[in-house]
């Protein structure tokens, strides 16, 4: 809220909808971070990382630990995706006038669009060794932010 200039309507962050939200997009960002952290984390003992943990878990190798991360990421996308759809309803429930309508959109663009921002950093700040031949691709295989579902004012109405 503060780095976005805005407050959010009251009783907001105790909603399903918005609790969903902020947790799916955390544990995408996380997630997204313990898989390219991964070989430097695993390379000190680090065994906190969630594909060591799963691994650990299920007795299996770290790149198949990897992919089942992966997965669970791609599941937690569709989560902040369902739940941004429907705080509006939770806005309507609450008696939200149009000021908080476009603040909470304003928040809810910038949940949706933080793990890509956050994966996009990853992949670019060069702070991991993401491994021999590991190239970042020119065009991400990614939808753009402007090809992806659009928060607005008003798609935060029903």
């Amino acid at each position: 809220e503060p780095v976005l200039g805005v407050e959010l309507p009251a009783g907001l962050a105790g909603s399903p909808d918005w609790k969903a939200l902020t947790e799916a997009t955390a544990d995408m960002i996380v997630w997204s971070n313990d898989i390219v952290s991964y070989r430097k984390e695993a390379g000190r003992g680090d065994t906190h990382n969630r594909v060591s943990v799963v691994a650990a878990a299920y007795g299996i190798e770290p790149l198949r630990a990897a992919g089942w991360v992966v997965d669970h990421i791609a599941q937690r996308a569709g989560d902040v995706q369902e739940a941004a759809r429907g705080v509006g309803a939770e806005l309507d429930r609450l008696g939200v006038g149009e000021p908080g309508r476009r603040a909470t959109a304003a928040a809810v663009r910038c949940l949706v669009d933080a793990p890509r921002a956050h994966l996009d950093w990853l992949l670019e700040s060069g702070r991991y060794d993401l491994g021999p031949g590991t190239r970042v691709p020119a065009q991400p295989s990614y939808p753009p932010a402007a090809d992806r579902t659009s928060v607005s004012p008003e798609s935060v109405r029903t």
